[in-house]
């Protein structure tokens, strides 16, 4: 990550968050179903190591993280990079904000999905349609 960011023009960025790669259909943007105790000793570490390395920007897990069947963790939750001290950029992946109306059903309506995003700590929405809708909810 040095090399990347030595010029200050471009930032690396530690993507997908934690649980992304633990779904066990093997499909892209699926929730995962592991345990806590895996999620903490088998995912985060190579984040961890990611965010010590330099890394600047964090994207976000599209699915959510579920234990015994109970979702504990959704795209936007209170940011897991955050106990990893770190302070850097946040990002969604594609669609994610509204997927928390559409797909997980925690927000009424956009402007809902937007407000959840950002106070769990999202600073930037990779808003596929319409970054218009975006910046006015």
């Amino acid at each position: 990550m040095t090399g990347m960011q030595a010029n200050g023009q471009v930032a690396a960025t530690v993507k997908h968050f934690a649980g992304y790669g633990g779904a066990s259909t093997g499909l892209d943007r699926t929730d995962a179903d592991m345990s806590i105790r895996w999620l903490q000793t088998t995912k985060l570490p190579s984040y961890q190591a990611g965010l010590a390395a330099g890394g600047e920007t964090v994207m976000v897990d599209s699915g959510a993280i579920t234990a015994c069947g109970h979702v504990v963790a959704l795209p936007v939750d209170d940011d897991p990079a955050r106990p990893m001290q770190f302070d850097g950029v946040v990002v969604s992946d594609w669609n994610d904000i509204a997927a928390l109306q559409t797909k997980f059903h925690i927000a009424a309506d956009y402007e809902h999905a937007a407000a959840i995003a950002i106070n769990a700590g999202v600073d930037m929405a990779m808003e596929p349609f319409s970054a218009t809708n975006f910046a006015a909810a």
